[in-house]
């Protein structure tokens, strides 16, 4: 029960609240993930806080192999993926520090050969990357195989993972892990 607790709060503070302000970027992601075929499946929410002002789009990297299944977002006209960037297409002008919220779930196969057995790393791309956010915050919930194991700060509960942190940082940032 004291887990679950646990659990409960990390979370909860970590939610994308459409009413909180954020002072920066903040990623909310449950994903699933099997190390041994790469196959990766994700929903991100996202509270993206514009660092710089925004005319007509707003571009992302993500692993060229994903398929974006859905994608919304304030403001979105349309968007493309294309080669691993993702533009969204707005209606209005982004201010700086104006919140955008957005929405995309995606599957896909994000390595191969040599990758196989490897964790998620930034070179991966896994998860949208905004070059513009320098700041930001995040909560994982990511599903591994039984077989798998991730250091602290980590707390699994059953093939769950969750982790997360309200300290702005660069990146996101996963602790070292065995399979």
């Amino acid at each position: 029960m004291k887990k679950l607790l646990v659990i409960f709060l990390l979370l909860s503070g970590f939610s994308c609240n459409p009413y909180h302000p954020y002072f920066f970027t903040h990623y909310h992601i449950t994903a699933s993930y099997d190390p041994s075929t790469t196959s990766l499946s994700a929903n991100v929410q996202m509270v993206f806080v514009a660092g710089q002002e925004y005319h007509d789009s707003i571009t992302f990297q993500l692993n060229e192999s994903v398929e974006i299944l859905s994608l919304t977002a304030q403001e979105l006209k349309y968007y493309e993926f294309n080669k691993g960037l993702l533009v969204l297409y707005i209606e209005e002008v982004v201010l700086k520090g104006d919140q955008i919220h957005i929405s995309m779930t995606y599957e896909g196969m994000i390595g191969d050969g040599p990758d196989r057995g490897d964790l998620l790393t930034p070179d991966k791309l896994w998860y949208p990357v905004n070059r513009g956010i320098d700041k930001l915050t995040y909560s994982i919930q990511l599903d591994l195989p039984e077989q798998y194991r991730l250091e602290e700060p980590w707390i699994r509960e059953g093939q769950s993972w969750h982790w997360g942190t309200k300290k702005p940082m660069a990146s996101i940032a996963l602790p070292q892990g065995t399979g």
